[in-house]
């Protein structure tokens, strides 16, 4: 039987609705629409899958370099707002850098499981594309079992000679860019976007409001799943529209990139009200920590290079603060599960659904796993040495292979920087049960 949303507090997210909207905004005209909206009766058909929905309608919302040494700086009312109102996940965990993020998010596995090998950034330089043959993608998943999906904003993971790489993961409407803007103080303005698989140049156009722009027509279509992918405030470092920002006439880097997660969270702002009209729950997470200047530790496995934020907000969300493990991996598992899609056998191998928490409940995950490696398109076993890996447990984590440090084991409650290295003990019990448990974790994703 399908689940009434107002089970679900539907009442109290009602108080949500036009107060996402930031005072000076207006949402802009919607483009056209993308990709038809389902019928009632089509989107609570047996398509759907054995499960029933949680949820009527999902969108997802990535933010690019946000780490949480930022968030504690900055001035982010929506974020706020969403850490107040709705449901804010304390020990998410994503990977240092943006391309093997994303892998674990429409894979639901790390990047080094076999055939995937995504264990760092993809260049436009580089051949290597994320394949969508060894596990099928979250998005073909969802369209196979009859939904309208959506993508809009920063892809980075094909080959620059694949155009239509978004539509092979089943994103049966795509609007973004391939990569990461060109150098440059105006790269923001001045970007050669892709509507499925057409070039279109835009000069003038703010990109974070441009991807606002179609996140917002995409949500009016009513699209079961929606994915935003912002780019911001990812580099190069630039002044946004004055109009979205409190800093005026900002100069040196930390201050651009303190002017752009303003810009951000205002149109984050227009995002959600258009979300919270339309009825969607939504996820909203940050990529990866944030860069050196900005105190992060980017391009890391250190807690300030993968530990980062997820919130989330609507019907099926009870809100408060969550302290269970939660991983950028499970989000795959928790999309089919919120929108009643069956999992087949090899889907998501990594994945671990988190609904249960957005309810109130408990969490099954008892370690995070996560990775980094010098290249694309190999097989990490077969060069360990340089293949960081860490795991960790509520208190404890373990590392291997990590540049300039090699093994480590670390109690991330007495050490959150991660400076004493008690690998070489002396260990006491419980310590040296939850090394084994962490060392099993990270050998379990080299035997496999």
């Amino acid at each position: 039987m399908h689940r009434s949303i107002s089970s679900f507090g539907l009442a109290a997210f009602g108080s949500f609705m036009p107060g996402w909207l930031p005072p000076s905004s207006q949402v802009a005209p919607a483009a056209a629409p993308m990709v038809a909206p389902p019928s009632a009766s089509h989107r609570l058909s047996a398509q759907v899958g054995q499960l029933d929905p949680v949820v009527e309608r999902l969108l997802v919302v990535d933010i690019d370099d946000v780490g949480i040494d930022v968030l504690n700086a900055a001035h982010t009312p929506t974020l706020d707002r969403l850490t107040a109102e709705g449901r804010t996940f304390l020990q998410f965990h994503a990977t240092g850098l943006c391309s093997p993020t994303r892998t674990q998010m429409h894979l639901g596995c790390h990047g080094s499981y076999p055939g995937v090998h995504c264990l760092t950034w993809i260049s436009r330089l580089d051949p290597y594309g994320v394949p969508s043959t060894v596990v099928r993608p979250l998005g073909s998943v969802v369209s196979a079992a009859g939904l309208t999906t959506a993508k809009v904003g920063k892809w980075h993971l094909g080959p620059s000679n694949d155009l239509n790489h978004p539509a092979s993961f089943g994103w049966q409407d795509y609007r973004g860019l391939l990569f990461n803007p060109d150098p440059g103080p105006f790269a923001y303005y001045r970007y050669r976007k892709f509507i499925n698989g057409s070039p279109l140049d835009v000069d003038g156009r703010y990109l974070t409001t441009d991807q606002t722009n179609d996140g917002v027509a995409a949500l009016r279509a009513r699209n079961d799943l929606v994915s935003v992918s912002y780019h911001a405030i990812h580099r190069p470092y630039h002044v946004p529209p004055a109009a979205l920002t409190t800093i005026q006439n900002p100069t040196t880097d930390v201050e651009k990139a303190m002017a752009s997660l303003e810009a951000l969270d205002h149109e984050l702002g227009r995002l959600l009200g258009a979300a919270a009209e339309e009825g969607y729950t939504t996820l909203v997470f940050s990529d990866n920590g944030s860069v050196g200047p900005l105190r992060g530790r980017k391009n890391s496995t250190h807690q300030r290079g993968i530990r980062t934020r997820l919130w989330a907000v609507g019907p099926g969300v009870v809100p408060g603060r969550d302290d269970s493990l939660v991983s950028a991996v499970d989000l795959y598992a928790t999309v089919l599960e919120l929108l009643g899609v069956a999992r087949l056998s090899g889907d998501g191998p990594d994945s671990i659904s988190f609904a249960p928490q957005m309810q109130g409940g408990a969490g099954s995950r008892t370690a995070i796993y996560s990775e980094l490696g010098p290249r694309n398109g190999f097989d990490a076993r077969l060069d360990p040495d340089h293949w960081d890996r860490i795991a960790r447990g509520d208190r404890y984590k373990f590392v291997v292979s990590r540049p300039g440090v090699g093994t480590a084991f670390f109690d991330l409650q007495q050490d959150p920087e991660e400076q004493n290295n008690l690998i070489n003990g002396p260990l006491d019990q419980a310590q040296r049960e939850e090394l084994a448990r962490l060392s099993q974790v990270v050998r379990s994703k080299v035997m496999r």
